[in-house]
């Protein structure tokens, strides 16, 4: 079964995250459009990054939320 979110990225777009294929969230401050935001970034298994709007706690939030029924 696939575990994926819908997360927004910085420039509003929604993307669809699996994220039994996140390695790890990193929660930080990242440059973008002249000024400093702060997003996460999701680092996934082949080494592709992804930035999205939400936070750490708020994607935990989220993943618990939607995955506590999948069991």
């Amino acid at each position: 079964m696939k575990r994926t979110l819908i997360l927004t990225q910085p420039d509003g777009h929604l993307a669809m995250a699996d994220m039994s294929k996140v390695v790890a969230v990193l929660d930080g401050e990242f440059k973008h459009t002249k000024k400093d935001w702060y997003f996460s970034k999701l680092v996934f298994q082949d080494g592709q990054d992804m930035t999205v709007k939400q936070t750490v706690s708020q994607i935990d939030v989220m993943m618990s939320k939607t995955f506590s029924n999948q069991d």
